[in-house]
């Protein structure tokens, strides 16, 4: 009985720190949409259009388009390697927690 108490409480704490950081890449995107939104709506539609064609053509550049791919397999080699780290700090939590208990 014990053992589940700190076990939800290991889980528990480890959600708190994945909505945090969580919140902080909601809020961070949000601020991003509204300077956006606000940057697009004084410039208007044209200046938006121009924007987003130069934009496209730079995004389709090929060295562009390699740099851009390799930062994506980094980042997403980065999140395999974070869940990893998050697994490993639970199963380290979880054996402080048994052997504190007995």
């Amino acid at each position: 009985m014990v053992t589940r108490a700190l076990r939800r409480s290991a889980l528990s704490l480890l959600a708190s720190r994945c909505h945090n950081d969580l919140m902080k890449v909601r809020t961070s995107l949000l601020i991003g949409f509204a300077a956006g939104y606000v940057l697009g709506s004084r410039a208007g539609r044209e200046r938006y259009e121009q924007i987003r064609k130069v934009a496209r053509t730079i995004a389709e550049n090929p060295p562009i388009r390699q740099v851009l791919d390799e930062a994506k397999d980094l980042a997403d080699a980065g999140t395999v390697k974070a869940r990893g780290a998050m697994g490993d700090q639970l199963r380290d939590v979880s054996a402080t927690i048994r052997d504190k208990v007995g």
